[in-house]
């Protein structure tokens, strides 16, 4: 047994039967509490636990810029923001070069959304076939 030759605190010898369900309880709420404790966000990490997607519009209204094509798209670029907003998930990355191609690949992904009979659809995914 793990007990055999260990001592309590006041010097007796421990046996298994020295664990109660009442201690084994408070042992228990003890991992419990300290467990959520750990797990809450330090005061200097909470303000900054979500990220503002407005940090990003930049990004888009570049993209908008750069844009020369005419062709009409089912959600056009003047409310290319509005759609990444509710759309995407936000990114923040140390590498701005990676995060730009984030941005700029849901800004591309937008223009194929085409509405099909069936609901919304992206228009690659018509064009191999998928249901």
């Amino acid at each position: 047994m793990a007990f055999r030759n260990q001592r309590s605190l006041n010097g007796n010898p421990i046996c298994a039967t020295d664990v109660t369900p009442v201690s084994m309880f408070y042992r228990r709420l003890l991992l419990v509490v300290s467990l959520l404790i750990a797990a809450l966000p330090s005061s200097s990490h909470a303000q900054h636990a979500i990220l503002d997607g407005r940090e990003y519009a930049h990004y888009i209204a570049q993209f908008n810029g750069l844009d020369t094509s005419q062709t009409a798209t089912l959600i056009p670029n003047a409310k290319a923001w509005q759609w990444t907003l509710a759309n995407v998930p936000v990114l923040s990355c140390p590498d701005k070069d990676l995060e730009e191609t984030y941005y700029f690949r849901w800004w591309t992904f937008r223009k194929y959304i085409r509405r099909t009979p069936d609901g919304w659809m992206h228009f690659l995914a018509a064009l191999v076939g998928a249901p």
